[in-house]
């Protein structure tokens, strides 16, 4: 949505006002924030002339860019600075 918004040759807040909208609401819908309203969501796609379809492209392209596993130790393996290791 950022991309349309800035094609269209508008800021967050001038977006946010001509949806209806909150210009914190725009910055983390526009920053991929999960816990946005889904409603509200699709309410500013159809203000910038997105169809449903083209949020969910840049969605998924979103997520297969960023996504990776973070690396997470071993449960049997010991901590660098743990209680027995003596470090203060």
């Amino acid at each position: 949505m950022q991309e349309e918004r800035k094609r269209q040759g508008l800021r967050q807040d001038e977006l946010a006002m001509v949806s209806g909208t909150g210009k914190r609401f725009i910055v983390d819908l526009e920053a991929g924030k999960s816990t946005c309203q889904l409603g509200r969501s699709l309410h500013v796609a159809n203000v910038l002339g997105l169809r449903i379809e083209d949020v969910l492209k840049d969605v998924q392209a979103r997520r297969a860019n960023t996504s990776h596993t973070p690396d997470i130790p071993d449960s049997d393996e010991e901590e660098p600075h743990g209680p027995s290791s003596g470090v203060l």
